[in-house]
């Protein structure tokens, strides 16, 4: 009548806070039987420099990949890091504890890159 339950233990890891652990393989198969590519391996990177990519050209190329990837949106968010460099990384470290979604990366991405005037000037194209 006296059952013990023992928690499973990992032993011999020596992994900090700092790193990443990452599955063996590339490539991560989906619920839907698809591989998934990991978001670190699509060659797509934000540096805040709205002259080489603007952010909504940023914006638009990374839900394509999503989609074309079968990346869920959690696993999105959760891997923002690897979507950014340079200034654009330094800036979301400094807002990411406000970023929950998606929705709220792309809105403050958008409020920190998106020029002032970028509205105005497309409904001036528009038109």
């Amino acid at each position: 009548d006296n059952i013990h339950l023992q928690e499973p233990s990992i032993q011999n890891t020596n992994i900090t806070d700092a790193q990443t652990v990452r599955p063996q393989s590339d490539t991560v198969l989906s619920s839907s039987g698809t591989h998934k590519v990991p978001v670190f391996k699509w060659n797509l990177k934000f540096t805040g420099d709205c002259n080489v990519m603007s952010v909504n050209a940023f914006i638009e190329k990374v839900e394509e990949y999503r989609v074309a990837r079968n990346l869920s949106v959690i696993d999105l968010v959760n891997s923002v890091v690897d979507l950014l460099e340079g200034s654009a990384l330094i800036w979301y470290r400094s807002v990411r504890e406000n970023v929950t979604s998606w929705d709220d990366f792309v809105k403050v991405l958008k409020a920190e890159y998106q020029p002032v005037d970028y509205e105005y000037e497309l409904m001036k194209e528009i038109q």
